[in-house]
């Protein structure tokens, strides 16, 4: 049987420069793909947390460790190349047409509008989605962590730039509208 659509996704491809992105597609369309890129973004103070929760999560460390983690993880490698959406969007758009891009942001991910905007993008038109369930959510108690205010701020000036980046590139204001 002849495979006609196949996916793949990690975070781990924000790391990549457009020489990789241009390698993949071109071994891809060898192989009779057309192919399109989904890249979903967040809040970069949101995706920040969540990063960190999630690691909090996996190796099980409690939540007041939460604050003196979040004070070295928000400029660590992993983290920081993963949140710099200007960049992997720049290494994106020098391989793909703007066309072939779906842009999509958590923050409004699940609305109608926008997953039939997806739906089209995938030429799905009839996709169905199952919203319902909720998959690696953070704990009750990791939510509730309190991170100081101040913290939260130095976070916010180091992502300035993907904020102002996704500001001019996107209307992005009514979903990332933090106010540190």
């Amino acid at each position: 049987e002849k495979v006609n659509t196949t996916g793949d996704f990690t975070p781990a491809y924000c790391f990549l420069p457009s020489e990789n992105f241009r390698f993949i597609k071109a071994s891809l369309e060898e192989k009779g793909f057309k192919v399109k890129v989904i890249f979903i973004m967040r809040d970069p103070v949101d995706r920040v947390l969540s990063h960190l929760r999630m690691d909090m999560r996996r190796k099980e460390i409690d939540k007041e460790f939460t604050e003196k983690r979040l004070r070295v993880f928000y400029k660590d490698i992993h983290c920081n190349r993963r949140t710099r959406y200007e960049s992997v969007i720049c290494n994106l758009e020098k391989v793909f047409k703007k066309e072939d891009i779906f842009y999509g942001f958590y923050e409004n991910l699940f609305e109608k509008e926008t997953l039939k905007r997806f739906a089209n993008f995938v030429e799905i038109p009839n996709l169905e989605f199952q919203i319902d369930e909720k998959v690696n959510e953070s704990s009750e108690i990791l939510k509730s962590s309190v991170i100081d205010q101040k913290i939260l701020k130095k976070v916010f000036r180091y992502y300035k730039k993907t904020y102002l980046f996704c500001y001019n590139k996107f209307d992005l204001k009514s979903l990332w509208n933090k106010e540190y």
